[in-house]
């Protein structure tokens, strides 16, 4: 199995517009903070011409693959593709991650891969299917894997959890997705609501790995866990306190260059990453680099 990777914090790149358009609109952003690890979430067919953008303004950072993935269970229990072709599935994706030099392929999975009477998998068919895709790709493709889905767990028991984080997963990074997303989605959340969300997933990722739904190294405290936290409408300050707080976490990610309408970062995000990477104290006011039509311009606060 492949080396678990150095810790470090990481800015995920994901658009709604397309993986290329997306790593476009962020190379400011990117070559402003200049992350030690930058994750490209999307097709890994295009991650070639991707991994060429970032590295070429992040001189030496590292690359992983964001990879989602209710889209194959979906295939799966609906019969549009056989188990045999979604393990392929997994393994190309893997192979292509591979070929660009990323050193971790995430996946994410989430709600089409949930089993049970009420669920999209009622034959509970997706467990199996997923941890033989896991194994088919730690068998094929020298590779470390991670995950990433909720983060408050104990909602989602339904969820498949030890096919992709219990014990013989071959993952080796959990990112569980702490995001202080409040119920109006414009409303900021505000230090104590960035705070209290990631305390809650803390608890109920602890339980899981008490009752072994989740493996001890890929919870709270260990070696594999990383918090994934929402670079958008969060206060500042409490992103900061999340992704220094104990149990420290050798993983934070944030969720996801580039700025609106595409991507899902804002000033406030900025400032935390900013003053996460340079060990300093959060300053909300830190200008962040945009994107427009015509090209780069100058730093605007969002």
């Amino acid at each position: 199995m492949p080396t678990r990777p150095a810790p470090g914090l990481c800015v995920t790149v994901y658009s709604g517009g397309g993986l290329v358009s997306g790593t476009a609109e962020s190379r400011a952003i990117l070559a402003a903070l200049a992350p030690p690890v930058v994750m490209l979430h999307g097709d890994t067919s295009v991650l070639r011409e991707c991994a060429a953008m970032v590295r070429a303004d992040v001189p030496g950072v590292r690359l992983w693959a964001g990879v989602g993935i209710d889209a194959l269970a979906t295939s799966a229990t609906t019969g549009r593709m056989t188990p045999d072709a979604v393990v392929e599935e997994f393994v190309r994706r893997a192979q292509n991650a591979l070929a660009t030099g990323c050193e971790l392929v995430v996946w994410d999975a989430e709600e089409q891969w949930k089993t049970g009477a009420n669920a999209h998998d009622p034959h509970g068919i997706l467990p199996a299917l997923a941890r033989r895709a896991l194994l088919a790709v730690a068998a094929r493709v020298p590779i470390a894997q991670g995950f990433t889905s909720y983060g408050v767990v104990t909602e989602h028991s339904t969820f498949p959890w030890e096919a992709f984080v219990g014990e013989g997963s071959p993952v080796v990074v959990h990112l569980p997705q702490q995001y202080a997303v409040m119920p109006d989605p414009h409303q900021r959340a505000e230090v104590a609501d960035v705070i209290a969300r990631a305390q809650w997933s803390d608890r109920s990722l602890a339980a899981f790995v008490a009752s072994g739904r989740i493996r001890a190294d890929l919870g709270p405290g260990g070696a594999g866990f990383g918090r994934y936290l929402i670079a958008y409408r969060c206060a500042t300050d409490g992103l900061v306190m999340v992704a220094r707080a104990a149990p420290a976490a050798p993983y934070v990610a944030f969720w996801a260059a580039p700025s609106l309408p595409h991507g899902r970062m804002d000033s406030e995000g900025y400032a935390a990453i900013l003053a996460l990477l340079r060990g300093t104290p959060a300053q909300s006011a830190s200008a962040m680099p945009a994107v427009v039509a015509g090209g780069i311009v100058g730093a605007v606060a969002l």
